[in-house]
């Protein structure tokens, strides 16, 4: 299957939840509220294997490995949705959402930035417009931005 084109980008979500269905009442593993971590991950790889070259997927992919814990990951899938479609915002808010958890309080500044300067709606405008705030009037004593929730 490819992912690369933009059309497919819709099948990650049905084929993440058909995966996530038939795992979670083989292995009785699912944590609730949604799948665990670890099959997160598998998905993500399994996904990526394909070499999606869409932007949204991209992004889509990146946040899914972020919420399964693997930051690294999910930045250098986060930054290639970033460099491939600066004008969509939500790749920008995600990639600030890590920068933000690790205390990289100008990049994710900048990322915000990006994010609400494309006047695209997305959903997370609001949260991008609080976290710049925080971070613009240094919302923690050691002058670090809050990272949004993990759940976004």
């Amino acid at each position: 299957m490819s992912l690369g084109k933009a059309t497919n980008s819709r099948l990650l979500g049905k084929r993440t939840c058909r995966s996530s269905s038939k795992s979670a009442a083989a292995s009785g593993r699912q944590k609730e509220g949604g799948t665990s971590p670890q099959r997160l991950l598998e998905i993500a790889r399994d996904l990526q294997s394909d070499r999606p070259s869409d932007p949204l997927l991209l992004d889509a992919l990146g946040w899914v490995r972020y919420r399964a814990g693997d930051r690294s990951g999910a930045r250098a899938l986060l930054q290639a949705a970033v460099d491939a479609a600066p004008e969509e915002p939500r790749p920008h808010f995600h990639l600030a959402a890590i920068h933000a958890r690790e205390r990289r309080t100008d990049l994710a500044r900048s990322e915000l930035e990006a994010a609400l300067e494309t006047k695209r709606p997305f959903p997370e405008r609001l949260e991008a417009l609080r976290l710049l705030r925080d971070s613009s009037s240094a919302a923690s004593p050691d002058g670090t931005a809050s990272a949004p929730s993990r759940g976004e």
